[in-house]
């Protein structure tokens, strides 16, 4: 049996999200000597909620198509446009 032993908990209740409905968060001792207040860490474990790889819901088709053109349109288009700036300089 443990005396003595205290833990610092952070308890969140109806966190809407999609798979979780209570969440508890052990806090660390090396968090409780910095200067933290108690919204701090409940802010950051929503942030850590929110960025769960369970989405809340569908993404819509606009959302999905902006994804899309940010992760593989624009990289290419910047890639060629280089590749054009720099045979224009090595001619």
């Amino acid at each position: 049996m443990v005396r003595g032993c205290q833990k610092k908990i952070i308890y969140l209740k109806n966190t809407d999200s999609g798979v979780f409905d209570e969440a508890y968060f052990l806090v660390s001792d090396s968090a409780l000597g910095k200067d933290m207040d108690e919204r701090d860490m409940i802010e950051e474990a929503n942030r850590i909620l929110d960025e769960c790889v369970f989405p809340k819901e569908k993404k819509s088709p606009k959302n999905i198509i902006i994804g899309f053109i940010k992760a593989k349109v624009i990289p290419v288009i910047s890639g060629i446009a280089v590749g054009i700036i720099i045979g224009l300089f090595i001619k």
